[in-house]
């Protein structure tokens, strides 16, 4: 491979498609995956601002699941060589069947810290996963490629979710935030 040159035409399409299908298929798991949570980051501080009728709650919440988040990943990483990853996807995923309507069912601050906790456990599980999933499929000459197009198919995902929320939020109401069980139940059966 040459060195990168700003006169140079990266040739990124071509070599994308040489990566192996088990990272085409991972990056496109979590691009559909990350549709749902594109159509509902924006509107998310929205609900839970209207749930308690201020800002400070969406920031506790905020903070609860990035907490929680780290918490489970100081566990888990070490856990990861030794577990199959396919299978912690795809029960991730499957934990996400039920987030919306357990979102909805609740009304209370502890109730929503608790959901946190099961938020963090599963987004951190997947996560990881993830990208654990997608090292170990990597050729030896190609990881960064490999997490390149990964990282890439989920921030596409971020930006087509956007779009459609952008679009749909007018006529759904908060009922968009089902879109993570929608896109979720998507991912687990891709």
């Amino acid at each position: 491979m040459k060195p990168f040159s700003l006169f140079h035409r990266p040739r990124f399409p071509s070599e994308l498609l040489k990566l192996s299908s088990g990272i085409k298929t991972i990056t496109f798991i979590f691009f559909i995956y990350n549709i749902g949570w594109g159509i509902v980051a924006p509107i998310f501080p929205l609900y839970i601002n209207s749930l308690f009728g201020n800002y400070q709650t969406v920031g506790i919440l905020a903070a609860a699941l990035e907490f929680f988040a780290l918490l489970f990943g100081l566990f888990l990483g070490p856990m990861l060589d030794k577990l199959e990853k396919r299978s912690l996807i795809s029960t991730a995923l499957f934990l996400y069947l039920p987030f919306s309507p357990i979102l909805f069912a609740l009304n209370t601050l502890i109730q929503l810290i608790i959901f946190r906790v099961y938020h963090a456990a599963i987004a951190t599980g997947l996560w990881l996963t993830g990208e654990a999933y997608v090292r170990e499929h990597s050729e030896s000459t190609k990881e960064s490629q490999s997490i390149g197009m990964f990282d890439f198919g989920a921030g596409a995902g971020m930006v087509v979710g956007g779009l459609i929320g952008a679009g749909i939020i007018t006529a759904l109401g908060f009922s968009v935030l089902y879109a993570i069980s929608i896109f979720g139940t998507l991912a687990f059966f891709i």
